[in-house]
């Protein structure tokens, strides 16, 4: 059987081109870490998929595509780049390590997002508490 005949994983398929296609916005990401979440609950469903490995190279593949996209995400909006912290530290961190450790620039271009981006979220949780309190 195809593993695109399988709705999940070719909703996953059309999440992770969606992302592709995308401005690297908030929602984009979102659509990346509904794709992994999609594959994750098919796998938890159908633990001996004989898709076993299409998945793994699905979500290795699109991982890799994320990592390289990483310098072209909006470090300043808080969202965005949550977004894509939440995929990499938890959706994806296997593969992302994984894929780290084999392409040093890779590497370098998300520790450099990690770090950008975890300076200007105290920065946008700052404004988030400031807005909410004027609003009380």
């Amino acid at each position: 059987m195809n593993p695109r005949s399988v709705p999940e994983i070719r909703e996953a398929i059309a999440l992770f081109e969606e992302y592709e296609r995308s401005l690297l916005n908030h929602a984009a990401a979102k659509k990346f870490n509904e794709a992994v979440e999609l594959l994750n609950d098919y796998l938890e469903a159908e633990p001996d998929s004989p898709h076993k490995d299409f998945i793994h190279r699905l979500r290795f593949s699109n991982t890799r595509s994320m990592l390289r996209n990483l310098a072209r995400v909006n470090k300043k909006d808080f969202f965005t780049w949550g977004e894509h912290v939440f995929a990499i530290l938890l959706r994806v961190n296997s593969e992302a390590e994984a894929l780290m450790g084999m392409h040093p620039d890779l590497k370098k271009d998300s520790r450099s997002f990690l770090t950008c981006g975890k300076k200007n979220s105290h920065l946008g949780l700052l404004k988030m508490q400031r807005d909410h309190g004027s609003e009380a």
